[in-house]
């Protein structure tokens, strides 16, 4: 089982290189510099990711206007590229998507989905899937200017409530 020194908190986001975006503007890294930026990974065919979409739209709903950027990173590529814009729509997610994003997620460590990061305006990850920190209090913090992120010693997995049940 993985450990808390797995935690990416922290490090650098890795570059965006993706195959393509959908539902909004193409996103590099340099978009994002001075920004907290909320990322997801998900997949079409993944049920707990359509579990967990209510509770990213009501994050959105309350940090979007906020300044968060949103975006979600599948490792779908163009063969699957409609049954991910049906996902999407399905679930009415309005952030930009990032399709083929196996290099970013593997840098990410994304060995699970649904999975979620958070990185502050210094371009390091606040909070991933490692954090005991209520995911809205790392936003709240990060868009207030501060920090206060913690990691625990037990990773959360797929089948574990987190990381859904802590957004």
């Amino acid at each position: 089982m993985p450990q808390a020194e797995e935690s990416l908190v922290g490090t650098d986001l890795p570059e965006l290189n993706v195959e393509g975006w959908f539902n909004g503007e193409p996103v590099t890294n340099a978009d994002l510099a001075g920004k907290v930026v909320f990322i997801d990974a998900w997949a079409f065919w993944c049920g707990p990711c359509r579990q967990l979409s209510p509770q990213l739209l009501e994050l959105h709903a309350k940090y979007a206007p906020q300044g968060v950027k949103f975006i979600g990173l599948t490792t779908m590529d163009s063969k699957t590229l409609e049954l991910s814009k049906d996902f999407i729509a399905d679930e009415k997610l309005p952030w930009v998507q990032g399709y083929g994003a196996g290099e970013p997620l593997t840098a990410l460590r994304a060995n699970f989905i649904p999975q979620v990061w958070i990185v502050g305006r210094d371009g390091k990850i606040l909070w991933d899937a490692y954090s005991e920190e209520q995911i809205e209090k790392v936003l709240d913090a990060a868009l207030a200017g501060s920090s206060t992120n913690k990691t625990t010693g037990k990773a959360k997995t797929a089948s574990s409530p987190a990381p859904a049940a802590t957004l």
